[in-house]
């Protein structure tokens, strides 16, 4: 997110299930909720290709219900499924990047 590493992204309250997670020293990506991919649940990252290169292009396959957040060195994506089957709400609060499921969440951090 911005240069030096000094940024960091925090999660509050209650997250939907975690379909898929994959980190390594490059990027980090988390596949809330349940999405499909031609009609087969993608609970398997190697179904998702290069998700953390090109998110863009990987997310627009995607279906069902779901929050895509692809964090890079240089980037950070964050997607929701076309119906907004979860709400993301977020903030940038000095160098972090706050996300909530709830605005409850982010209401209580702000005050």
């Amino acid at each position: 997110m911005r240069p030096g590493g000094a940024s960091k992204v925090i999660i509050l309250g209650d997250v939907p299930r975690v379909a898929v997670r994959d980190e390594s020293e490059r990027y980090s990506v988390v596949l809330y909720g349940s999405p499909t991919i031609d009609g087969s649940t993608s609970s398997d990252i190697d179904r998702l290709g290069n998700i953390a290169r090109e998110p863009e292009h990987v997310v627009r396959k995607l279906n069902g219900e779901f929050v895509v957040l692809v964090e890079a060195a240089d980037q950070f994506v964050i997607a929701n499924d076309r119906f907004a089957s979860h709400p993301v709400f977020y903030l940038v609060d000095d160098l972090n990047l706050v996300i909530s499921f709830s605005y409850q969440a982010i209401w209580r951090w702000l005050t």
